[in-house]
């Protein structure tokens, strides 16, 4: 499963275990019910300011959520980075 599925699986976890709706995120968070349904389909991947506004939204201590996400995509990015190194080596070769 790629990092943007990963995240967004989270955040609608997140989302529905603080019973609310896209609308009542919406509205707590300033981000549009549009927005937060792409990230939570996996279409887009949220900016640092706009975890931050997801973070705000769902009444979260300051940080603890952006550490959960941390978490749950550093594993996908660490293994795309060795990945990356070891294509660059092969080319290099």
């Amino acid at each position: 499963m790629n990092k943007k599925r990963q995240v967004g699986i989270f955040l609608r976890k997140l989302r529905a275990s603080s019973k609310m709706t896209r609308e009542d995120l919406s509205g707590s968070s300033t981000l549009s019910t549009r927005y937060i349904g792409e990230v939570e389909r996996g279409e887009k991947l949220p900016s640092l300011p706009s975890f931050v506004k997801f973070e705000i939204g769902l009444n979260k201590t300051e940080g603890d959520m952006i550490k959960e996400i941390i978490k749950v995509i550093y594993p996908a990015v660490r293994e795309m980075v060795k990945e990356n190194r070891r294509n660059s080596k092969k080319r290099k070769r």
